[in-house]
């Protein structure tokens, strides 16, 4: 089994209180041998894919509007997520309050990270060690290397199906320092997927992964 995901957006910062945010891609695809045959599912598409959402800040949180139309349940989800990103939530639980120096290294609670919500929440390691600063796309940039090493299990109580999934990894991630943006983020390495039916028996399967998720900033 392979999975890819790959999402890309672009932030145009129109104010300190306005920022507009718009998911240019956002695909995730799978491959997996059954019966000694290669079969490829269906790739599936995020639900902010190709739409603009215009976020304003009220106070020290993030609101979003999705343009040309009301959100889903599922867009909701996925806008109040970036909203979370934009208000620094993640940040904090990932990089800290205090500045990093290079060379630092420190362990965050992969729950927190963004790139790891694949359906559901993670347990395990999740190491970052700040490498270097380097220029990216025109913009100084903390680069981060990480080590992952995080699993979870999730229980279908309708259907009584035991599933787990594993990830052993490594990330790297270019983090603006001036706009405390991450540009570019991508986890390589392999998954281990098990699921025990309700009827018995089990069933593993095992594969590369790879996830990566870019920004563009349009500023004022």
């Amino acid at each position: 089994m392979s999975s890819t995901h790959e999402s890309e957006m672009r932030r145009e910062i129109l104010s300190n209180q306005t920022s507009r945010v718009t998911i240019l891609g956002d695909l995730q695809r799978s491959k997996r041998t059954l019966g000694g045959l290669p079969q490829t599912d269906p790739p599936t598409e995020g639900a902010l894919a190709g739409r603009t959402v215009t976020f304003g800040r009220e106070g020290t949180a993030w609101r979003g509007t999705l343009e040309g139309g009301e959100a889903s349940e599922e867009q909701q989800l996925e806008i109040e997520a970036l909203a979370a990103k934009l208000g620094n939530e993640e940040a904090v639980a990932m990089f800290g309050t205090e500045p990093r120096r290079v060379g630092d290294e420190w362990e965050i609670d992969p729950s927190n990270a963004s790139i790891l919500t694949t359906g559901g929440e993670f347990t395990g390691s999740y190491l970052l060690r700040f490498e270097r600063v380097e220029e990216y796309e025109g913009l100084r940039c903390a680069v981060l290397e990480g080590t992952i090493d995080v699993s979870r299990r999730t229980v279908d109580r309708l259907g009584g199906e035991d599933s787990g999934m594993r990830i052993n990894a490594r990330a790297s991630i270019y983090r603006s320092l001036d706009h405390l943006e991450n540009l570019k983020s991508e986890i390589v390495g392999n998954l281990v997927m098990s699921e025990s039916p309700p009827l018995g028996g089990s069933r593993l399967v095992r594969g590369p992964l790879r996830i990566s998720k870019s920004v563009k900033l349009t500023l004022p």
